[in-house]
C-alpha cells in the first residue's frame, strides 16, 4: 500500500512541473537533484486555499492558479472546457497571463485552438487515441444523440427509443 502511493506521488510530481532556471553543468547528486525536483514540481497550492492571499506573480500564486484549473477540469463530465468560460469565474482568480502557465504543463493539460480560444483538457483524463477514459451516463447519452442526429433513415425494426438508447 505504502509502495502504491509512493508511485502516485511520484506521478503527481512529474506532471506538474514549474522550472528553476539553473545551470545544466551543475554538479548535483542524487540527494540534491531529489530535492531540487521535490521544489520545482509539487506541492502544488491547493485550490481551496484563499488565493487572493497569495502575492500574484510568484511561485505560488502560479501553482495556486494551475491547481484551480485541474480541479476545476476534473469536476467536469467531460474533463474538458473552453478557457475563456474558465476564466470568467472571477473568483477564482485567474489570470490573463494563466495562458503562459498552462503552456508549461504540457504533462498534465493538452491546449488546442488558438490563444483566445483554447480547448483545455486533462491529459491523465483521455487515452493515447483521445477518447476519454471513464464516460458518464450524461456523456454516453450525448454520444448516443450525436450519433442519431448524424441518421438520414431509421433501418427497418428498429425503433426510436432502440437508436437513442433510451431502454438500456
Amino acid at each position: 500500500m505504502q509502495a502504491a502511493q509512493e508511485d502516485q506521488q511520484r506521478r503527481v510530481r512529474r506532471t506538474f512541473r514549474f522550472a528553476v532556471p539553473h545551470r545544466r553543468s551543475m554538479p548535483l547528486d542524487a540527494e540534491d537533484a531529489d530535492r531540487l525536483d521535490l521544489a520545482t514540481t509539487f506541492p502544488l497550492v491547493s485550490p481551496y486555499t484563499n488565493g487572493a492571499l497569495l502575492k500574484p506573480w510568484t511561485t505560488e500564486a502560479e501553482k495556486y492558479r494551475v491547481g484551480v484549473v485541474h480541479e476545476f477540469l476534473s469536476l467536469t463530465l467531460e474533463k474538458r472546457g473552453l478557457i475563456h468560460h474558465i476564466f470568467e469565474f472571477k473568483e477564482l482568480g485567474l489570470t490573463r497571463h494563466m495562458y503562459e502557465s498552462l503552456r508549461k504543463q504540457n504533462r498534465a493539460f493538452y491546449l488546442a485552438g488558438t490563444e483566445m480560444n483554447w480547448a483545455l483538457f486533462l491529459r491523465d483524463a483521455y487515452d493515447d487515441n483521445g477518447v476519454l477514459k471513464e464516460k458518464g451516463p450524461l456523456v454516453l447519452f450525448n454520444e448516443k444523440l450525436q450519433r442519431y442526429s448524424c441518421m438520414t433513415k431509421l433501418d427497418p425494426g428498429e425503433s426510436m427509443a432502440d437508436v437513442a438508447g433510451l431502454d438500456e
